[in-house]
Parts: C-alpha cells; sequence; structure tokens
C-alpha cells in the first residue's frame, strides 16, 4: 500500500469492477475533487512558504544593517562625549 498515492492508485489495487464503480461514483468523485484541491492548496503552500522564507532571509540583511549602523552610531557618541568632557575629569592620574 506503499505506492498507493492517488484515488486512482487505490481503485487499481482494489480491482474496484465496473458494477462497484458506479454505485461508488458520486463518493470516488468527491474523493478525486478533494485530491485536486489538497494538491492545489500544496502547491499554494510551498509557493508561499518560497516567498516567506524570502522575507525572511530581507528581514535578517535589514536587521544586519540597522545593527551596524546603531553601533556606528552608539561609537560615534562615545566620541562626541568625551570631547565635551571636561578636562579635568577625562584625565586622572
Amino acid at each position: 500500500m506503499d505506492e498507493i498515492k492517488t484515488v486512482d492508485d487505490l481503485l487499481k489495487a482494489k480491482n474496484v469492477t465496473p458494477e462497484e464503480y458506479e454505485c461508488l461514483k458520486d463518493f470516488i468523485e468527491t474523493a478525486k475533487a478533494n485530491e485536486r484541491k489538497i494538491r492545489e492548496y500544496a502547491c499554494r503552500m510551498r509557493s508561499n512558504f518560497d516567498r516567506l522564507s524570502q522575507a525572511l532571509e530581507l528581514i535578517e540583511e535589514r536587521m544586519l544593517t540597522l545593527n551596524k549602523a546603531l553601533q556606528d552610531l552608539l561609537d560615534a557618541s562615545e566620541t562626541f562625549q568625551l570631547r565635551l568632557m571636561s578636562s579635568d575629569k577625562f584625565y586622572r592620574e
């Protein structure tokens, strides 16, 4: 049963007779319609997952850029504070 992946595969594996097929026709058609929907939704899900992955990579890149800019700003503000500090507070023996 490992090779059964679709409704048609199941029908072939179970050797459904034409009479059985006719009795189960509505059920089989509903199952096939659901199978098509599942394939469509799985395709959409993969596409959405790929888009989400790309968006997360972009966010990561921008966060790293922002982190670098903030670090540079902090370094510059420390330098600026040292320059504003009076010499008697800056230099001690």
